[in-house]
């Protein structure tokens, strides 16, 4: 749940939402995302790895329908929550 509730997070505030875990509900959303031209990975030629292994960059662009998709899930989970009582 950590993972999920403050990706990077540390320190006093982060530990607190964390006491609240016995109260908690979390729904993993899952889609595919459409292809886009754009979308690539390359090899970053300065910054390696422990291994000297140059390091990957990610490029994602969203595509119209990934929103669509996203805001769609986000509503009927908040629906379901709502109905369950939290």
């Amino acid at each position: 749940m950590a993972a999920f509730l403050d990706p990077g997070a540390w320190g006093r505030e982060f530990a607190d939402g964390l006491g609240g875990y016995a109260n908690m509900a979390g729904m993993w959303i899952v889609g595919e995302d459409m292809p886009q031209a754009t979308n690539r990975v390359t090899l970053n030629a300065d910054v390696k790895d422990r291994f000297g292994m140059s390091v990957p960059n990610v490029h994602y662009d969203d595509h119209e329908n990934d929103m669509k998709m996203r805001e769609h899930a986000f509503q009927r989970g908040e629906e379901i929550h709502k109905a369950s009582g939290a």
